[in-house]
Formats: structure tokens, sequence, C-alpha cells
């Protein structure tokens, strides 16, 4: 079994936006950790940038505004291509997108539940939002109950999820393609190479016989375009 080099670290960014909605196919691990990488780096970065800049004085807020604006935007970005890469991962498994899908959809409903939550308890734009805050938790609060059960299915499939993209790939092809890791194509055109000498040797064999003349030779080895006479 030939097993193909890792995907480098720029080569798994590039992917990652070439592939932006492509939700076919299989991604190895080292593809989808790469990119992992690359989010941490780019808004760990831009975010601890954002705090120094809060206490420059007078642009500085604004500033960091502007970078928690450009991280919200490029989460926004990422989110398609994501879940993307996401499937191809699963697919590499010989696994569906069903989780990868239920992870988005629960992670959607919680976030909207929650907003009704604070909207309803009328402390969204509320000041004294720190202090009521722990009221808002109550037995009483039938929106933050529904969304603390779906947080807490939600993580359950979060961490299926991420032990799922921590397996290697499947060695052999499924439904989704070939293994974008391993393969047996080398073998395989040794065997061909092999046959294919085999099979030239043996009709050497049979053809060859000895030369009794030498215009026999001549004319076995002259081309019809080295006779100046022909065209």
């Amino acid at each position: 079994m030939h097993e193909f080099p890792r995907v480098g670290f720029v080569e798994a960014f590039k992917l990652f936006w070439t592939n932006y909605v492509n939700f076919k196919g299989r991604s190895r691990r080292s593809e989808y950790w790469w990119v992992a990488l690359w989010h941490m780096i780019i808004t760990v970065s831009i975010s601890l940038i954002a705090v120094i800049m809060i206490f420059v004085p007078k642009i500085g807020p604004f500033i960091a505004l502007l970078l928690w604006l450009l991280i919200g935007l490029y989460s926004l970005a990422v989110l398609i291509p994501n879940l993307a890469l996401l499937v191809r991962r699963f697919h590499d498994r010989s696994m569906s997108m069903l989780i990868p899908i239920l992870g988005l959809v629960l992670s959607i409903i919680y976030n909207v539940v929650y907003f009704i939550g604070m909207w309803d308890s009328g402390i969204l734009f509320s000041p004294e939002a720190v202090e009521e805050s722990s009221s808002v938790f109550s037995a009483d609060s039938g929106w933050f109950i529904v969304a603390g059960i779906v947080i807490v299915i939600l993580f359950i499939v979060q961490i299926i999820t991420f032990i799922i993209t921590l397996l290697d790939s499947k060695k052999e092809a499924n439904q989704y393609g070939p293994s974008p890791k391993y393969t047996e194509q080398a073998t395989q055109s040794n065997n061909h190479h092999d046959e294919i000498t085999t099979e030239n040797t043996a009709l050497l064999d049979k053809d060859a016989k000895p030369l009794t003349d030498l215009d026999e030779l001549e004319s076995q080895h002259r081309k019809p375009q080295d006779d100046p006479y022909k065209y």
C-alpha cells in the first residue's frame, strides 16, 4: 500500500478556499487540522491586537471595534467551507454528512433559543443585564431550559465529531471516492510493468531467428523515413 505525502500547511489552506462549497469527495486528517491551526492563528492574533488597541488613546477603541468586526466577518466567511471540509473528513471515514449537519442545526437552534430567551426576559438591551443574569437562568425561564438541553446534545455531537476528525483515512475506496492518503497504484503499475516486460520478452523470443544475410539485417533495422527516395 503506497502512502501519498502529507498535505502541507500552505497547501491545506489553498485547498480550503478552492473547495469552498465542495461537499463531495474526501479530505485527509492533515488537511483538516492544518486548516484548524490557520483559523486559530488568524483569530487569536487579531483578537490580541484588538485587546491591545483598547488601551491606545483616542483612535485605539475604534480600531479594536473594527478588528472585532473583522473577526466576525471572517467567521461568517469560513462557515460554509468549514462545514464542507468537515463533511469531506467524515466521507474519508466512510461516514455520511448527518453528524456535521446535525451539529450545525443544533448550533443554530441554540443561538436562536438563547436569543429568544434573552429577549423574552426583557434584559437583552438592559443596563442591569449583569446583575439580573442570575435570575435569567432560573427554573422559570423556559427558553433557557430548552437552550440548556440543546447545548448538552450539541456538546455530545461535538465530542463525537472531534473523535472522528482524529481518525486516520480509510485505506480502501468508498462511495465518496478513492482514498486521499493511500493507493495501490504503485503496486499495480509495477505488476503491469512486469506483465508487459514478460510479454515483450516472449514476443522477442518467438520472433527471434538467426540472420543469414546482411541485406536481411539491414532491411529489419531500416525505417521508412531512412529511405531518401520514399515520400
